[in-house]
């Protein structure tokens, strides 16, 4: 089947990781670091998705 993914359609961004400083170091639950992978883990699974909707093997760069 077709991709109807527009061609000149990009992943989506990657998130930014916390600034060292965003840490207050008190174990707080959940910490930014928590969060961040959170936001990478669900990053992940949409650029899986888009190379899967544009017909790419996931991990290689489009040709």
């Amino acid at each position: 089947m077709p991709s109807t993914l527009d061609p000149r359609a990009a992943p989506p961004p990657k998130p930014e990781p916390p600034d060292p400083s965003d840490c207050c170091g008190n174990g707080c639950d959940p910490c930014v670091h928590d969060l961040y992978g959170e936001k990478l883990a669900e990053w992940e699974r949409r650029v899986a998705a888009f190379e899967a909707e544009a017909g790419r093997v996931p991990g290689r760069p489009a040709t």
